[in-house]
């Protein structure tokens, strides 16, 4: 073979097309990954980003607030009282003890995001395992931030869950004037200004708001006096020729939370106390009111049951 021949052989056999473009790279290596095509944006386009931007945030807000903002709030009282915060979504987000009785009970429970009927059942066989109540002793119960109409089916939910109590309730409701009256005499304003604690601050401020016309409808009223001695009625019967100004003393919800954690009992009781205090013409002093306070919750309800 000569070598013209030869080297014409080599051109047609070993010589690569190498084109002006990209067509020599893709028959070498294969064709690349198609690369995307951005979209141009628009203005509708960034607006439909900003409003799902701002549905999301919104979102998260509504749900952090209504999750974790309570609704509705639940105390339990058997001489330890217990406060049960419950969300808009009928979870219970918070468990407080309100008193040191309590601290133990709740320190021993789990309840963070449980329906309020289960956290109360777990409740009442910890005070029953603790030798608080027996099974048919009155359970008192306090519910406050709804309505008058809301609280069915929460009473409905706690009857079941508590077959084996007797409940009480000392509602709060948000729809109803509920304010609370203390049949206040010039004995129980006298052992007032014998105190020198901190309560004895809290019934000054209710008697200078009194005073100061702070609330509408205060009236005073006579009542038949009764002799007592120690906060007992020593005679059983009224005596007809001396009469005592009765003062219908208004409390407002601050008054009755602060004198309620005063007490460490929760505002229920106080409220059950506080009627009680009002329907016996014996107890007539603050010492009176505080040892109806710190009666066990049986004791309590047997004396309000027994009121005309």
């Amino acid at each position: 073979m000569k070598f013209r021949q030869f080297n014409a052989l080599l051109q047609s056999s070993a010589a690569l097309p190498v084109t002006r473009d990209e067509e020599f790279v893709r028959r070498v290596v294969g064709s690349p990954e198609p690369v995307p095509t951005a979209r141009p944006t628009t203005p509708w386009s960034r607006i439909a980003v900003s409003f799902a931007s701002a549905a999301v945030a919104f979102a998260s807000f509504v749900f952090g607030f209504y999750g974790l903002h309570p609704a509705v709030v639940l105390t339990v009282d058997a001489n330890p009282s217990i406060e049960l915060s419950i969300n808009h979504f009928d979870r219970v987000i918070g468990l407080v003890a309100l008193n040191e009785d309590a601290e133990a009970i709740v320190d021993d429970l789990a309840w963070f995001n449980r329906t309020p009927a289960s956290v109360l059942s777990s409740v009442y066989d910890e005070l029953v395992l603790a030798g608080y109540v027996e099974p048919g002793d009155v359970l008192l119960l306090g519910l406050s931030g709804l309505a008058s109409a809301q609280a069915d089916s929460y009473q409905s939910a706690f009857a079941a869950a508590l077959s084996e109590a007797t409940l009480l309730y000392m509602n709060d409701y948000r729809d109803e004037d509920a304010t609370v009256v203390l049949r206040a005499s010039q004995a129980f304003q006298e052992s007032v200004d014998a105190a020198e604690d901190d309560r004895a601050a809290i019934w000054d401020g209710v008697y200078s708001e009194a005073a100061a016309g702070s609330f509408d409808g205060i009236t005073t009223t006579t009542a038949p006096m009764i002799t007592t001695t120690a906060g007992a009625n020593t005679t059983g019967v009224p005596a007809t020729d001396s009469q005592t100004t009765i003062l219908e003393l208004p409390l407002s919800d601050d008054d009755l939370e602060a004198l309620a954690a005063s007490y460490g009992v929760s505002v229920a009781k106080l409220r059950l106390a506080i009627a009680v205090f009002n329907g016996t013409p014996a107890m007539r002093t603050t010492t009176d009111l505080e040892a109806l306070a710190l009666l066990p919750v049986a004791q309590l309800a047997a004396l309000y049951a027994a009121l005309d």
